[in-house]
């Protein structure tokens, strides 16, 4: 019986599920900023990024606005 060789690219798969990973990072981003313009009525152009992860914060002990 003949042994066969496998390569596998540990490198390529790490990247892979690096980028994944990022990709869902994103969408939850963009459901949390719409969420929260949503919900303050405030656009980015006028809020810190403080302002925003204090707000997202509060969310998780006291969620407001509309759950749709």
């Amino acid at each position: 019986m003949k042994t066969q060789k496998i390569e596998i690219d540990i490198h390529k798969i790490e990247i892979d599920i690096h980028r994944e990973r990022h990709i869902k990072l994103h969408a939850m981003l963009d459901e949390l900023v719409a969420d929260y313009i949503s919900d303050t009525k405030k656009l980015l152009d006028k809020t810190t990024i403080l302002e925003l992860m204090q707000w997202a914060y509060e969310q998780t002990i006291s969620p407001t606005g509309d759950m749709n």
